[in-house]
Protein backbone atom coordinates (compact mmCIF):
# COMPACT_ATOMS: atom_id res chain seq x y z
CA UNK A 1 0.00 0.00 0.00
CA UNK A 2 1.43 3.39 -0.95
CA UNK A 3 -0.35 5.65 1.46
CA UNK A 4 -1.85 4.29 4.67
CA UNK A 5 -3.87 7.49 5.13
CA UNK A 6 -5.33 8.08 1.66
CA UNK A 7 -8.04 5.93 0.12
CA UNK A 8 -7.30 7.20 -3.41
CA UNK A 9 -3.66 6.21 -3.23
CA UNK A 10 -4.59 2.85 -1.71
CA UNK A 11 -6.85 2.13 -4.66
CA UNK A 12 -4.10 3.19 -7.02
CA UNK A 13 -1.65 0.96 -5.18
CA UNK A 14 -3.90 -2.07 -5.57
CA UNK A 15 -4.71 -1.33 -9.21
CA UNK A 16 -1.12 -0.72 -10.30
CA UNK A 17 0.70 -3.05 -7.94
CA UNK A 18 2.78 -0.30 -6.34
CA UNK A 19 4.03 -2.19 -3.32
CA UNK A 20 7.09 -0.06 -2.65
CA UNK A 21 5.74 2.30 0.03
CA UNK A 22 6.52 0.49 3.26
CA UNK A 23 6.41 3.22 5.87
CA UNK A 24 6.07 1.84 9.38
CA UNK A 25 5.51 5.32 10.81
CA UNK A 26 1.91 6.01 9.87
CA UNK A 27 0.57 9.40 10.88
CA UNK A 28 -2.45 7.64 12.42
CA UNK A 29 -0.27 5.49 14.70
CA UNK A 30 2.18 8.17 15.81
CA UNK A 31 0.20 11.40 15.82
CA UNK A 32 2.50 13.71 17.77
CA UNK A 33 4.29 10.88 19.58
CA UNK A 34 7.94 9.94 19.41
CA UNK A 35 9.08 6.41 18.62
CA UNK A 36 12.50 5.83 20.22
CA UNK A 37 13.51 9.45 19.49
CA UNK A 38 12.58 9.31 15.78
CA UNK A 39 10.89 12.19 14.01
CA UNK A 40 7.23 11.33 13.59
CA UNK A 41 5.08 12.20 10.60
CA UNK A 42 3.53 14.97 12.68
CA UNK A 43 6.95 16.45 13.56
CA UNK A 44 8.03 16.38 9.91
CA UNK A 45 4.70 17.88 8.82
CA UNK A 46 5.03 20.72 11.34
CA UNK A 47 8.58 21.48 10.22
CA UNK A 48 7.53 21.70 6.55
CA UNK A 49 4.36 23.72 7.28
CA UNK A 50 6.63 26.75 7.03
CA UNK A 51 7.42 26.04 3.37
CA UNK A 52 5.25 28.77 1.87
CA UNK A 53 6.18 27.94 -1.72
CA UNK A 54 5.01 24.35 -1.31
CA UNK A 55 1.72 25.69 0.07
CA UNK A 56 1.42 28.16 -2.81
CA UNK A 57 1.94 25.43 -5.41
CA UNK A 58 -0.55 23.13 -3.62
CA UNK A 59 1.74 20.31 -2.48
CA UNK A 60 0.31 17.91 0.10
CA UNK A 61 2.59 15.89 2.37
CA UNK A 62 0.81 12.53 2.52
CA UNK A 63 3.30 10.53 4.58
CA UNK A 64 6.89 10.60 5.77
CA UNK A 65 9.22 8.35 7.69
CA UNK A 66 13.02 8.37 8.08
CA UNK A 67 14.51 8.61 4.59
CA UNK A 68 11.15 8.51 2.79
CA UNK A 69 8.39 10.89 1.76
CA UNK A 70 5.17 10.76 -0.21
CA UNK A 71 3.85 14.05 -1.64
CA UNK A 72 0.76 14.60 -3.77
CA UNK A 73 -0.28 17.40 -6.11
CA UNK A 74 -3.75 17.90 -7.57
CA UNK A 75 -3.15 19.31 -11.06
CA UNK A 76 -4.86 22.69 -11.55
CA UNK A 77 -5.01 25.08 -14.52
CA UNK A 78 -2.27 27.30 -13.09
CA UNK A 79 0.13 24.32 -13.18
CA UNK A 80 -0.04 24.15 -16.99
CA UNK A 81 2.41 25.46 -19.58
CA UNK A 82 1.56 27.10 -22.91
CA UNK A 83 0.55 23.83 -24.58
CA UNK A 84 -1.71 22.74 -21.73
CA UNK A 85 0.57 20.18 -20.08
CA UNK A 86 1.90 20.28 -16.52
CA UNK A 87 4.87 22.67 -16.53
CA UNK A 88 8.29 21.07 -16.00
CA UNK A 89 9.00 23.50 -13.16
CA UNK A 90 5.93 22.20 -11.32
CA UNK A 91 7.22 18.63 -11.64
CA UNK A 92 10.64 19.74 -10.43
CA UNK A 93 9.07 21.54 -7.45
CA UNK A 94 7.07 18.43 -6.53
CA UNK A 95 10.18 16.22 -6.68
CA UNK A 96 12.37 18.75 -4.87
CA UNK A 97 9.89 19.05 -2.00
CA UNK A 98 9.69 15.25 -1.59
CA UNK A 99 13.52 15.18 -1.63
CA UNK A 100 13.64 17.91 1.04
CA UNK A 101 11.18 16.07 3.30
CA UNK A 102 12.97 12.72 3.00
CA UNK A 103 16.46 14.16 3.46
CA UNK A 104 15.46 16.28 6.47
CA UNK A 105 13.50 13.48 8.18
CA UNK A 106 16.49 12.25 10.19
CA UNK A 107 16.61 15.22 12.56
CA UNK A 108 19.59 16.98 10.95
CA UNK A 109 19.38 19.82 8.46
CA UNK A 110 20.06 18.53 4.96
CA UNK A 111 20.77 20.87 2.04
CA UNK A 112 20.55 19.86 -1.61
CA UNK A 113 23.93 20.16 -3.34
CA UNK A 114 23.29 18.36 -6.64
CA UNK A 115 20.16 17.27 -8.48
CA UNK A 116 19.17 15.94 -11.87
CA UNK A 117 15.79 15.16 -13.34
CA UNK A 118 14.65 13.08 -16.29
CA UNK A 119 11.20 13.79 -17.76
CA UNK A 120 9.82 10.55 -19.23
CA UNK A 121 6.40 11.66 -20.43
CA UNK A 122 3.98 14.56 -20.16
CA UNK A 123 1.65 14.96 -17.20
CA UNK A 124 -1.84 16.18 -17.96
CA UNK A 125 -4.63 15.88 -15.39
CA UNK A 126 -5.59 14.35 -12.07
CA UNK A 127 -3.12 13.84 -9.26
CA UNK A 128 0.63 13.41 -9.30
CA UNK A 129 2.36 11.42 -6.59
CA UNK A 130 6.05 11.86 -5.74
CA UNK A 131 7.73 9.11 -3.75
CA UNK A 132 11.18 9.91 -2.33
CA UNK A 133 13.40 7.01 -1.26
CA UNK A 134 16.79 7.13 0.42
CA UNK A 135 19.39 5.30 -1.64
CA UNK A 136 22.46 5.95 0.50
CA UNK A 137 23.30 7.97 3.63
CA UNK A 138 26.47 8.50 5.61
CA UNK A 139 27.50 11.13 8.13
CA UNK A 140 27.82 13.99 5.63
CA UNK A 141 26.04 13.04 2.38
CA UNK A 142 22.82 11.32 1.40
CA UNK A 143 21.36 10.40 -1.98
CA UNK A 144 17.66 10.13 -2.81
CA UNK A 145 15.59 9.03 -5.78
CA UNK A 146 12.16 10.54 -6.37
CA UNK A 147 9.68 8.95 -8.77
CA UNK A 148 6.68 10.97 -9.93
CA UNK A 149 3.68 8.98 -11.16
CA UNK A 150 0.25 9.94 -12.44
CA UNK A 151 -3.15 8.48 -11.50
CA UNK A 152 -2.64 5.58 -13.91
CA UNK A 153 0.67 4.69 -12.26
CA UNK A 154 2.72 5.81 -15.27
CA UNK A 155 6.21 7.07 -14.49
CA UNK A 156 6.26 10.76 -15.40
CA UNK A 157 9.69 11.82 -14.13
CA UNK A 158 12.65 10.62 -12.08
CA UNK A 159 14.69 12.93 -9.85
CA UNK A 160 18.04 12.11 -8.26
CA UNK A 161 19.34 14.36 -5.50
CA UNK A 162 22.33 14.51 -3.18
CA UNK A 163 22.12 16.38 0.12
CA UNK A 164 24.82 17.66 2.45
CA UNK A 165 23.94 16.77 6.06
CA UNK A 166 24.89 19.32 8.70
CA UNK A 167 26.55 17.76 11.73
CA UNK A 168 24.44 19.25 14.51
CA UNK A 169 20.89 18.00 15.13
CA UNK A 170 18.11 20.41 14.25
CA UNK A 171 16.78 22.07 17.43
CA UNK A 172 13.87 20.11 18.86
CA UNK A 173 14.53 16.90 16.94
CA UNK A 174 16.48 13.74 17.57
CA UNK A 175 18.91 12.38 15.00
CA UNK A 176 18.06 9.02 13.46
Amino acid sequence: MICPACHECSKLSERQGWGRWTSNLSRHDLQGKSLKGKMTFEAVRKFFERDRFAQFVGLELVDASPGRALVRLAVRDHHRNGVGLVHGAVLFTLADFAFAVASNSHGRTALGINVSMAYHQAARDGHLLAEAMEIHRNDTLATYRVDIRDDAGSLIATFLGTAYRKREPRPGSAEL
